[in-house]
């Protein structure tokens, strides 16, 4: 019943180089991850979680200057997601950013989302886990996905804290996307499984 009232979405997958051998995993690994990709099971622990959380923080790192630049160019704050608390924690040291992983009291939690919602917040970053449910961040029309979760249950649930009733913007969402094999995979896999690929513009970027 809410779908007439709710915004347009648009995905840009924005892509960056993280240095060579950042995310390798061995061959038994990367056999588990592509029969994911096929339909198998989640393969969520061992080498293949320190890789993802290995890329998950080059990414970070090199996301930095495109997210600088997104807010600079006005339209508003960002809402900044990742799988994992690394980046998360980086983000919320910048001047007028604010961070939430599993750690954040409630209390805390709705002091943060007030006033980023009362506009006192240039970013909010926050794992998926713990910022991806139940709260409203209508303030900002645009959401970055430092890496993704493997449920594509979680994305939606994520993609819908600025795409709600309230919201009177076109919602973008941009993926931070890297050079590593086991990135691709992933996100190609991921995105496919959430109907993410729908009207994405696809971005390169240097190094």
């Amino acid at each position: 019943e809410a779908l007439p009232y709710l915004p347009s979405k648009r995905y840009k997958i924005i892509e960056v180089r993280v240095p060579k051998g950042c995310g390798v995993i061995d061959r038994e690994s990367m056999e588990k991850l592509e029969d994911w990709a096929k339909g198998g099971p989640t393969p969520v622990a061992g080498k293949l979680s320190e890789a993802r959380k290995e890329l998950a923080i080059a990414k970070g790192k090199r996301a930095i200057p495109f997210i600088d630049e997104v807010i600079q160019g006005g339209g508003g704050p960002l809402v900044v997601f990742s799988a994992h608390r690394e980046p998360v924690l980086e983000l919320g040291k910048y001047d007028r950013w604010e961070c939430i992983t599993g750690d954040t009291p409630a209390g805390k939690r709705a002091e943060i989302v007030s006033r980023f919602q009362a506009g006192f917040l240039d970013g909010i970053a926050g794992t998926v886990g713990a910022m991806g449910v139940g709260l409203t961040l209508t303030k900002a029309c645009r959401m970055v996905f430092i890496d993704l979760p493997w449920s594509n249950s979680e994305i939606a649930q994520a993609e819908d804290r600025i795409c709600r009733i309230g919201q009177k913007n076109a919602c973008e969402y941009f993926l931070i996307s890297s050079n590593s094999e086991v990135d691709k995979i992933i996100n190609s896999s991921v995105t496919k499984k959430a109907k993410m690929t729908s009207h994405v513009d696809e971005v390169r970027r240097g190094d």
